[in-house]
């Protein structure tokens, strides 16, 4: 039903456009994976809010950014505060809509 095509890849992203073979619209998938060690998230983060989604006309983000919105997210007690802003601010300025789990337990 639908075919794809690879048509970005570094180290926190795969991108995918999909045609869908029956109306010939598309979509595109990015899977993200952030770094999850301190030095490395600051230059994620800037490296995201510099990609170039203007082709883009539907996109889909699926990740795991390994950064956290506030410290209710997290499974244990702590967390850097200002690591949790910069994520918030990212999600802001991106206009990102965040689809919060339903009744699944996640890590």
């Amino acid at each position: 039903m639908f075919s794809g095509d690879v048509i970005q890849a570094n180290a926190y992203c795969v991108t995918a456009k999909f045609i869908n073979r029956l109306d010939n619209s598309c979509f595109f998938l990015s899977n993200i994976y952030g770094p999850s060690h301190a030095s490395g998230k600051l230059a994620f983060i800037t490296w995201l809010l510099n990609l170039d989604t203007t082709s883009f006309e539907d996109w889909l983000l699926v990740d795991d950014f390994n950064l956290y919105r506030s410290a209710e997210d997290r499974n244990r007690a702590g967390g850097d505060a200002g690591d949790m802003q910069m994520f918030n601010d990212l999600i802001s300025d991106l206009e990102l809509v965040d689809i919060p789990f339903s009744g699944r337990s996640f890590t």
